[in-house]
């Protein structure tokens, strides 16, 4: 871990504090408490470092973009499964939280993990030239994303059957 990726958490630690803290129902502290806390993983495994890569933004030239999915899968390329799993691993919390929030919803808990993950994937090569944008991670994290949102309609049930 460096300097420059340790850097960000200070600063989301901040905003959760005085931003998003004080807006929330003491009744909501808990869940909201853990939903940021993982947002704050997802943003950190994924974009960081942040902070210090805002004055280079737009000094390094944008990287070329993947559009063929799994291309790196069935290129065998080593750790392409890996990265796969890992993808869907990381947007698990993501479904299942998602069904605490936005009506409990399914198309609504498809369509935030594809905004997530659409934007982290925009993001990447703006803040560092080693990471590019990738259609596999968009399909896997949303796949993720359903896993997720599967198992909280499993825990539902299973909660509302010991009622």
């Amino acid at each position: 871990m460096t300097l420059s990726k340790l850097a960000d958490l200070p600063v989301f630690l901040v905003i959760y504090l005085f931003l998003i803290r004080p807006r929330i129902e003491e009744d909501d502290r808990v869940i909201v408490g853990i939903y940021y806390a993982y947002m704050v993983f997802v943003l950190y495994q994924t974009l960081s470092p942040i902070l210090f890569s805002l004055p280079k933004l737009f000094t390094h030239p944008y990287v070329s973009m993947n559009w063929k999915p799994f291309i790196d899968i069935l290129l065998h390329h080593m750790g392409a499964w890996q990265e796969v799993f890992l993808n869907i691993l990381l947007f698990v919390p993501f479904g299942f939280l998602a069904g605490f929030y936005h009506d409990h919803s399914f198309r609504k808990a498809v369509a935030f993990s594809f905004l997530l993950s659409l934007t982290i994937e925009l993001l990447q090569p703006l803040i560092s030239t080693y990471r590019t944008f990738d259609i596999t991670d968009i399909i896997t994290n949303v796949s993720g994303g359903i896993l997720g949102y599967l198992c909280w309609m499993i825990y539902q049930k299973i909660r509302n059957s010991r009622l």
